[in-house]
């Protein structure tokens, strides 16, 4: 992943995870230990949805906490796709918290 490698190639010491695909960890205390997490706009917002409104499992409606929603995150930020960025005019979306 080239955000990865470039952190890599840039910093020094800083624990970095991809937080991608069906093994993701599911702990908040766990991806607290990293200085970055890297995901996709598509998991954040899958996540946040699940959160938020649900999903249907055998006949009913089950609702997820999401990991990443559950911390105080210092910054995010968020490199929207094409199809998001079309719809709202912008490419790049930077939000810092706390």
């Amino acid at each position: 992943m080239q955000w990865r490698n470039e952190i890599d190639a840039h910093t020094e010491n800083m624990k970095v995870l991809v937080w991608h695909g069906a093994a993701r960890e599911a702990n908040p205390k766990e991806l607290k230990k990293y200085d970055v997490v890297l995901t996709t706009y598509a998991v954040l917002e899958s996540c946040y949805r699940k959160q938020q409104s649900g999903f249907k499992r055998k006949g009913s409606i089950v609702k997820e906490q999401s990991p990443v929603h559950a911390i105080n995150w210092a910054r995010v930020v968020v490199r929207a796709p094409v199809s998001l960025c079309a719809s709202i005019a912008m490419s790049n979306a930077v939000v810092v918290a706390g």
